[in-house]
């Protein structure tokens, strides 16, 4: 195992807190370095000999020594010093004879640099000074990468060098002489070196000065110590040695102003002790947590308590923390986190443990882990251990402040408020009480109570100094749209931290929340790129938050559970392969989901809209509430549509559903900055039907406040409007949509919307507009009646007066005065006298009351003569299909309502209108049968031959009488069916009843059970849909087929079709028992009893089943199917189906609830 030198000297060192200043100062956090080294000959004997038996280095006594014996004529030369020998050498021998045995003495080629040489270079010295002459130093530079040393051999190399530097002081092999040895060159090296002289003089008075190998007896660097200290006295810098055995120098090494660190004591026994020792030594100066901030944390997560309290105390101070480091430590945290929660003892609980778990939750905020179920258990059982106990040894306010977030996460009022009462009795520091409000604050808002959240803000104390609260404050107002408080907040907080980044420039903590107050700012103001330039400076130290969240947000991807047992296809045929899947669901995609969606809530940085609609959905798993809020605040008009299907909301809970409500009714009674009004009308409208009938009620009277007052509607809120009205309205039964119509009209009393052709709005339009509207007996006060009559000339009365005709509201007297007042009005509008009523409607009016004394019949005559079929191209124009589709609309009103009066059309006008049906279809036929170029099928939607095909047989069709077509109209009427059954025959399957009824010549001669299989799946439902009328046809004797064919098909598809056969199918027995019931008979009636029973058995069965759209729309039709065979067929059914009606009264989707109306009139 790795030493912990930091440990080791910390504990055994006596000189530590001055061996640490030297790092301190060494690795200083501005990034220069303060520190200077002096090289001796002592640390070149940690090189390595290339060979053993090559000679070794000398040191000085050794080379006074080997001089001395060439110089024993001289006489007792022991008591003289080294350099008065070099200097006798000199005189003696010469220069180049010394330069030589120097050379012999120390030979530098029989070594080569060692690690240590390297481990020295790669520490960020100012410069490193040395005295030898060797050139270890210079070899070792070229293999250390992270330092980039100039050599400095002489003073003619000062000029333009940049630090760091290896300076050789005294010469270098083999040429850089003079190699200073003797007396004469000490004596004058401050005249002839002055420039080093300089140098280091310098050195020692700007920097902390580092002996290494160096004796600090060179006369020269005593005089350069001493010079300094006589000018700047006790201002100036320390300079140590590091040494070994060198304790006895103490006094000494003091006197000249050297501070000695002796490592003796810790090495005495080590086998190699100046190796172990600078081996630790540059280990120790190295300082991993200051080394490098990025390559935090420093030292290995691994649960230890004190390894955790290392790192969280030298943690760089990121707001953000750099996404490498969170992605390659928070799974592993998490984990680590498991084993030590799962041996956790609840009932041995120590201030040792909690310190532990607090040591946890910090690195799990840092890293932004989400807290997942058992950890959440555990920390409310000590919570309420020690709550029920009183105890207040030990301090748990971490761990209560991480509850209260964690019951905000969940959306968990009760706990968040039990929470909120602790806290609030408990002794919090300043930090813990600014949280707790910050906590509030944060849960008003999710639930979006704005007001509220507008006075905690202002109940707020938060001074100048406490920047860092001041900046999530201001978020909080941005979130809200108070941006000029905003904008205040964060220059204020933006001028305290530029103040405090004057004195510590390179703090990572002010960095981090500059960068978040200049991103918000960029937000708010709308300048975006405004301090681009500030944000890459500070980017440099990975300290640019929004730049560390974008990578989060990159690194989203979607989460894909495969926990379980799973079965897939074998290599063999029909095999089968089974797998098992167990254990931890949290995975790095949560994680980083997690982390991204936190981060953003907290800071208000940018978000990736693709990556968040996939982090939200993540995190569904882990915190399902707080990620439906988030896609609910986060939505666009598209985002609502994806996210409130209609599966998801019938499967809403109802924690869920109470939060919904909380959003929807602050919004629409606040017009809340969080959700704008329109994006909650199109939640509400799609979530209404899931609420139960009293907030069913306390939403109708908030929309009707809406539109009580609204005069004016833009075109997006006409489509908007529209579909809340008829999705509220669809989810009614009969009692409650009739209270809601007549609390409408209260309402709307004397709000009459502005007339206007593209955006009028009116609620009672959308109800004309419904196929099945039905009388329905309404109280209504007189007075309102009476002010619609008034008022009928504007459009909005007009609609509403006509829905009460129609359901038959009026009185005779108030139909008369109506009759008048319509007749009286200008019919300058689209259709008439309304531009969206047909006019056709006011005329069955005036028919009503024999206003204009005409002729039964005239009213279709009219319409026939005087309206054109409109055309899909007019000179190469297409038209979007609304003018054909409101055509055949009130043509079909007008037939039906024709022949409510009479009892069939003369052939005559039928003949007239067909002639000219003919000739229209000739002219647009290229277009409806998609034989025109693919441009007009792209152009053209929906596939209008449908509509066509259906109005013709449902309707014209249908009202001619048998044998009454003659033999023109026969062929050309049997010509155009027959272009439909070659070009799209899903088309024809419509019209081949009516075309079988009237005898027509068709190429067709396939039965109708044959025909069922020609088609594919997709269209297969067109040939079910057409079959009642099919089946009613053959009951009335027009068509010779047998019935009981077709029915066993349609049981058959029932029992083994796909869902789309399915469903249509289902739908075909439906429409055929309410026409025809004697049909079924009671082997049939079993049958679908059975089928029914089955189907609804195996949904209660299987509860825990996600039901898919499709499948809901068959078990709607299933109910409806239940329904009327409960009415149709009630002595075949019996008691059967009985324990459906409560199904269907209680069922959450109100197209199934409203099949509850049935069983009331029946009942």
């Amino acid at each position: 195992m790795t030493k912990d030198v930091e440990e080791f000297f910390q504990e055994n060192l006596d000189m530590y807190p001055h061996f640490k200043k030297i790092r301190d100062r060494l690795w200083s956090d501005d990034g220069k370095s303060r520190v200077t080294v002096m090289v001796g000959a002592g640390f070149s004997l940690n090189a390595k000999k290339i060979e053993d038996s090559f000679n070794g280095m000398a040191l000085w006594h050794d080379i006074k020594d080997e001089l001395t014996k060439s110089l024993s004529h001289k006489g007792d030369l022991s008591n003289v010093d080294v350099l008065e020998i070099g200097q006798l050498y000199v005189k003696e021998y010469g220069r180049t004879s010394l330069d030589e045995a120097l050379k012999n003495a120390i030979p530098d080629n029989n070594y080569e640099p060692d690690s240590l040489h390297f481990d020295l270079l790669k520490l960020p010295w100012s410069d490193i000074y040395t005295t030898n002459y060797d050139t270890l130093l210079e070899r070792a530079k070229s293999h250390v990468h992270e330092r980039n040393y100039q050599t400095i051999y002489d003073i003619s190399d000062i000029p333009n060098s940049v630090q760091p530097r290896i300076i050789k002081l005294h010469g270098s092999f083999p040429a850089n002489r003079p190699f200073i040895f003797t007396k004469s060159d000490y004596d004058n090296y401050p005249v002839k070196f002055s420039p080093f002289v300089n140098m280091v003089q310098q050195s020692i008075m700007e920097t902390t000065f580092v002996l290494i190998g160096f004796s600090g007896d060179d006369p020269n660097f005593s005089n350069w110590t001493s010079w300094v200290s006589e000018n700047l006295g006790e201002h100036m810098p320390k300079v140590y040695m590091l040494g070994y055995d060198q304790e006895h120098r103490g006094v000494e090494l003091e006197k000249k102003g050297i501070t000695l660190i002796d490592f003796t004591r810790l090495y005495s026994s080590s086998s190699n002790p100046f190796n172990d020792m600078y081996t630790d030594i540059f280990r120790f100066l190295m300082n991993e947590s200051k080394k490098k901030k990025n390559e935090w944390p420093h030292r290995i997560l691994d649960g230890s308590l004190n390894n955790f309290i290392y790192n969280r105390k030298n943690y760089p101070g990121w707001v953000v923390l750099p996404d490498s480091i969170r992605r390659s430590n928070a799974l592993k945290l998490h984990n680590l986190s498991n084993h030590f929660f799962s041996n956790f003892n609840e009932d041995n609980i120590s201030q040792e443990k909690i310190n532990l778990i607090n040591e946890f939750l910090w690195y799990f905020n840092i890293f932004s882990i989400p807290l997942d179920f058992n950890k959440h258990r555990i920390l409310e059982s000590i919570i309420g251990n020690f709550v029920s106990s009183n105890d207040s040894d030990i301090n748990l306010n971490e761990i209560k402040l991480v509850l209260l977030r964690e019951a905000r996460l969940d959306f968990d009022q009760g706990k968040f408020n039990q929470y909120f009462d602790i806290l609030k009795d408990s002794k919090l520091n300043s930090e813990q009480r600014h949280l707790l409000q910050y906590e509030t604050i944060l849960n008003l808002l999710a639930l979006n109570k704005v007001s509220e959240v507008l006075i905690e803000l202002n109940n707020w104390q938060v001074t100048d100094n406490d920047y860092e609260w001041n900046i999530k404050k201001a978020v909080v107002y941005s979130n809200i749209k108070q941006l000029q408080v905003a904008e205040n907040l964060l220059e204020l907080s933006l001028l305290k931290i530029k103040k405090l980044l004057t004195i510590d420039n390179e703090n990572y903590r002010l960095l981090s929340l500059e960068s978040v107050v200049l991103h918000n700012l960029e937000r708010i103001t709308n300048k975006r790129g405004y301090y681009s330039k500030r944000l890459r400076e500070i980017n440099s130290h990975s300290c640019n938050s929004n730049s560390e969240l974008e990578r989060t947000w990159l690194s989203v991807k979607d989460y894909n559970y495969d926990l379980g047992n799973k079965e897939t296809f074998g290599f063999d045929p029909r095999t089968r392969k089974s797998s098992s899947k167990f254990g931890d669901f949290m995975s790095q995609e949560i994680l980083d989901s997690y982390a991204a969606l936190i981060l953003q809530e907290e800071l208000g940085l940018y978000y990736i809209r693709k990556r968040f609609e996939i982090a939200h959905k993540n995190i569904s798993i882990i915190l399902p509430n707080f990620s439906l809020t988030k896609g609910l605040y986060y939505a666009n008009n598209k985002d609502i549509g994806d996210i409130f299907t209609r599966q998801f909301v019938y499967y809403l809970k109802s924690p869920q559903l109470k939060i919904i409500e909380s959003i929807l009714i602050n919004s629409l009674i606040e017009s809340s900055p969080l959700v704008p009004v329109e994006h909650a009308i199109e939640i509400l409208s799609r979530v209404y039907f899931a609420f139960s009938s009293e907030k069913q009620i306390l939403f109708d009277e908030m929309i009707f406040e809406l539109i009580e007052n609204k005069k004016i509607y833009s075109i997006s809120e006409v489509e908007l409007y529209s579909n809340l009205i008829q999705r509220l309205t669809f989810s009614k039964t009969y009692h409650l949509k009739k209270t809601f119509f007549e609390k409408l009209l209260v309402a709307l009393d004397n709000n009459f919307v502005e007339n206007s052709l593209n955006y009028f709005f009116d609620p009672f339009l959308i109800f004309l507009s419904i196929n099945d509207l039905t009388p329905i007996k309404l109280e209504i006060k007189e007075e309102i009646k009476s002010n619609l009559l008034e008022n009928a000339n504007e459009e909005s009365a007009l609609i509403r007066l006509v829905f009460l005709y129609q359901t038959q509201n009026l009185t005779t007297e108030q139909e008369h005065q109506l009759a008048l007042i319509i007749n009286s009005l200008p019919s300058n509008r689209s259709f008439g006298f309304s531009n969206f009523v047909f006019q056709s409607t006011f005329e069955f009016i005036f028919d009503s009351i024999n206003l204009k004394q005409r002729e039964p019949l005239q009213i279709i005559q009219d319409f026939i003569i005087n309206k054109e079929i409109p055309k899909f191209t007019n000179n190469g124009v297409i038209s979007d299909g609304s003018a054909f589709d409101n055509y055949f609309k009130e043509f079909s009103s007008i037939i039906n309502k024709t022949l409510e009066k009479n009892k069939e059309i003369p052939m005559e006008i039928l003949a007239e209108w067909l002639s000219k049906f003919f000739y229209w279809w000739d002219s647009q036929k290229a277009i409806l049968l998609g034989t025109e170029n693919e441009r007009n099928w792209l152009i053209r939607s929906p596939d209008y031959l449908i509509l066509l095909v259906q109005y013709l047989s449902y309707t014209i069709l249908k009202t001619i009488p048998l044998d009454y077509l003659d033999s023109k109209l026969k062929e050309k009427l049997s010509s155009l069916i027959n272009e439909i059954y070659h070009c799209k025959i899903y088309c024809f399957v419509y019209l081949l009843p009516q075309a079988k009824r009237l005898h027509l010549d068709l190429n067709f001669t396939t039965s109708y059970a044959d025909l069922i299989w020609k088609f594919p799946d997709d269209s297969i439902k067109h040939a079910l849909r057409a079959l009642p009328s099919y089946l009613e046809l053959i009951i009335e004797g027009h068509i010779d087929e047998e019935p009981t064919t077709l029915l066993n098909q349609l049981f058959e598809i029932l029992k083994y079709g796909s869902h789309t056969m399915k469903l249509a199918a289902c739908d075909a027995i439906l429409q055929t028992i309410k026409s025809k019931p004697l049909i079924f008979s009671k082997e049939d009636c079993v049958f679908l009893i059975e089928f029914s029973n089955n189907n609804i058995d195996f949904i209660i069965e299987n509860d825990d089943l996600i039901l898919s759209q499709d499948e809901f729309e068959l078990h709607a039709s299933i109910s409806s199917l239940v329904t009327q065979l409960i009415i149709m067929k009630s002595e075949d059914v019996g008691t059967e189906l009985d324990h459906w009606k409560e199904i269907i009264k209680n069922h959450r989707l109100p197209e199934i609830r409203i099949n509850s109306d049935h069983f009331i009139k029946t009942s």
